[in-house]
């Protein structure tokens, strides 16, 4: 069965089928993506641990109705939620063929979990928390009530062995961060490309809260959105909620509590700026901040380093870019700072709906100084679908030779304003492999 197909026959076993869902009543539901799926197998493992039985259409019509924040926590709404279940019908298995369908769909929901936590056990080895990387690889057994306990596979010493180098700021995207080995190092730039809309600056304010979490210490410029837009958003994204789920009253309660349950006693901090901005007042803003905190910041975020007023004055528009982008890599490499920019693409990029850097367009030449290039493409159809989704594109990667990577992805923004900053990868491709270890 193709991917997308094993996912819905999957959500209807999980779902419909008493048996599988007795073989895999602790599977975690964010194996599902986030929307109305992840609801309906969130719901349906409630009502099977009170009543023993399958959803049905009118369950699914009272529950949804009141589960309002369980909706907003999955990003979606009751209309949603009662379609997708209706639709599931038509991955309705049939008894005779129900046997072969529990094993293929088991094995696919054993993987996905398997995935997901490998992911979670690198980030507890980063800390150096062994106990709780080999806890989170123990499965629950499709076949008892006991947990199976998994050995550190290959896949997983693969991912220890290739952390981020000391001093690296990791993106927070799983799958990236294994493309990148890491992340962006002290003294590279990467540049983040999209045309208006597809979400260049949630991504920055995503990399912004990552970043937080791994104890760095962020300086971020804005030149389009307000200093409180900005802020706001890296909140959200650092406590994985949208603002209207945030008691801001009680915010400092609020990290506090994601903290203890991370298991993380230091975060870093962010500072936001609004332009406009010269290159000789970000040298000193930067001076300055050493001389306050003691060290630079371990990244730099520019929203764009295109609006950064130009170092003098040229004939032509791709001469001044290069030339700032050239002053900006020197600056970065002089005082060890990873930097982070983004990029505006050409409008015939919006009709392809692919990222390539030949919509750079005569920016072009600001490429050739950027270390890493991470570009970002949406169809309409993408942009509609509940939650959006996009394509992510290694378009560059000086260091590591990953370019023609690209990532399948469904966005956590883009759903009004409970959205935020942060996106889940699906599905990933030409991901090369890692130490003989193959993309799954």
């Amino acid at each position: 069965m193709l991917e997308q197909e094993t996912l819905f026959y999957t959500a209807w076993l999980l779902t419909h089928d008493i048996e599988f869902m007795h073989r895999h009543r602790e599977i975690d539901p964010k194996v599902m993506p986030i929307g109305p799926l992840r609801y309906l197998v969130d719901l349906a493992q409630r009502n099977f641990q009170q009543h023993r039985t399958p959803l049905t259409a009118e369950v699914v019509q009272i529950e949804s109705e009141n589960d309002g924040a369980p909706l907003r926590r999955n990003r979606t709404e009751a209309r949603m939620v009662r379609r997708i279940f209706a639709d599931l019908d038509t991955f309705a298995v049939s008894p005779d063929g129900l046997p072969g369908a529990r094993d293929v769909c088991g094995v696919w929901l054993m993987r996905r979990s398997l995935r997901t936590r490998i992911g979670q056990a690198e980030v507890q080895l980063d800390r150096g928390q062994l106990a709780g990387a080999e806890a989170l690889l123990r499965l629950p057994s499709p076949t008892d009530d006991r947990d199976a306990p998994l050995t550190l596979t290959d896949a997983a010493y693969a991912l220890a062995a290739n952390r981020s180098p000391k001093g690296g700021v990791k993106s927070g995207i799983y799958d990236l961060d294994r493309a990148w080995r890491g992340g962006i190092r002290p003294g590279e730039i990467g540049m983040i490309a999209a045309t208006t809309g597809v979400g260049k600056s949630q991504m920055l304010d995503a990399f912004a809260a990552a970043a937080i979490w791994q104890g760095k210490h962020v300086l971020l410029y804005t030149f389009e959105l307000t200093k409180l837009q900005m802020i706001s958003r890296i909140f959200c994204g650092l406590l994985e909620k949208g603002p209207f789920d945030i008691d801001l009253l009680n915010l400092d309660k609020e990290v506090e509590r994601a903290k203890r349950q991370r298991k993380v006693e230091r975060i870093g901090g962010v500072e936001v700026q609004e332009g406009p901005l010269t290159w000789p007042q970000l040298r000193a803003d930067l001076d300055k901040w050493r001389e306050e905190k003691g060290r630079y910041p371990d990244l730099l975020l520019l929203d764009s380093a295109d609006d950064v007023m130009p170092l003098g004055k040229f004939d032509q528009e791709w001469a001044g870019l290069k030339a700032a982008y050239r002053h900006l890599r020197a600056l970065m490499m002089e005082l060890s700072i990873a930097c982070w920019t983004t990029s505006q693409f050409t409008k015939e990029q919006v009709d392809r709906a692919r990222a390539s850097l030949k919509n750079v367009g005569g920016a072009y030449a600001k490429a050739t100084l950027c270390h890493y290039i991470l570009g970002m493409a949406q169809t309409s159809e993408q942009k509609t679908q509940t939650p959006p989704e996009l394509d992510m594109y290694v378009l560059k990667d000086t260091n590591h030779g990953t370019t023609g990577a690209w990532f399948e992805c469904t966005t956590m923004f883009g759903e009004g304003e409970n959205g935020y900053p942060g996106l889940s990868v699906e599905a990933t491709h030409s991901l090369p492999l890692i130490r003989g270890v193959a993309d799954e």
